[in-house]
């Protein structure tokens, strides 16, 4: 009896051990202060992000742009970047697919916490809605051997920055919400005067560098496949300066095209 007893608890610890062998890996989903995500407008710790966690079995796999789709990729857990700006904590993601030993390719995903996944993120970034939304995406990095007997932390994530939209909402957007910036000649003015000025959100905007006045003596072509290469700038102003007031100092003698050029992130 004793024997069969030894018998039978031999035969449960190889059991007990082959199911371990097969196990799936485990991830820790979180980041730590050298991998901040950072806002590349701001330059400050990124904040009302969802961050998703994206994963493939193939190690040598690279996640592809957003408009391309996820590869191979799978998204496995999603958290957000409270209560820490630039920080992420989630749960520990199990990896199916990956037994003991195995690597697996890992990328971060990050976009604005009120659209529902990264994909409608994307499409509202487009035109701007709402203007800032910022969306990124880390590097694709190797996380391994797994094991089921540790957690594998991201340790080949580095710090990644997300990019907020332009504030400039394109035309073929439906409905497109502009927000104008205009180019006029005082009236009365002589010799005449510019008058620069922008809506309120577009001189405000964090992603707004500044604004500039472009003058051109010679249009040598209107087809858009042509690049115009003599326009130069004649003056550049904050957007904080508006109304902005500027007459040509060369006079207006000679005929000349002024166009408004907006500078952003």
């Amino acid at each position: 009896m004793k024997t069969k007893a030894l018998l039978g608890l031999w035969l449960a610890v190889l059991l007990v051990a082959a199911a371990d062998a097969g196990a799936d890996g485990t991830l820790s989903f979180n980041n730590n202060s050298s991998q901040k995500i950072t806002n590349i407008a701001t330059r400050a710790s990124a904040t009302g992000l969802t961050v998703g966690l994206y994963v493939s079995t193939d190690p040598y796999a690279v996640l592809p742009p957003i408009y391309q789709g996820d590869g191979s990729f799978k998204l496995l857990a999603t958290t957000s970047t409270m209560p820490v700006p630039g920080r992420f904590t989630g749960p520990n993601v199990t990896v199916p697919g990956t037994p003991d030993g195995s690597y697996v390719a890992v990328a971060i995903r990050a976009w604005p916490s009120n659209f529902t996944n990264v994909q409608v993120a994307a499409a509202n970034w487009d035109c701007d809605r709402p203007p800032g939304a910022a969306i990124g995406a880390s590097s694709t990095f190797k996380v391994g051997p797994l094991s089921f007997l540790n957690v594998n932390s991201l340790t080949g994530l580095t710090s990644f920055a997300v990019y907020p939209n332009t504030g400039i909402p394109p035309s073929s957007c439906s409905p497109a919400t502009l927000w104008p910036a205009t180019l006029s000649v005082v009236p009365g003015s002589y010799p005449f005067r510019f008058s620069i000025n922008a809506d309120t959100r577009l001189r405000t905007s964090p992603v707004v560098t500044g604004f500039s006045i472009q003058k051109c003596t010679v249009l040598t072509t209107n087809k858009p496949s042509m690049a115009n290469t003599n326009w130069v700038t004649v003056t550049n102003f904050s957007p904080s300066n508006l109304p902005y007031y500027w007459a040509d100092p060369q006079g207006t003698n000679v005929r000349a095209f002024y166009r408004l050029s907006i500078g952003y992130y």
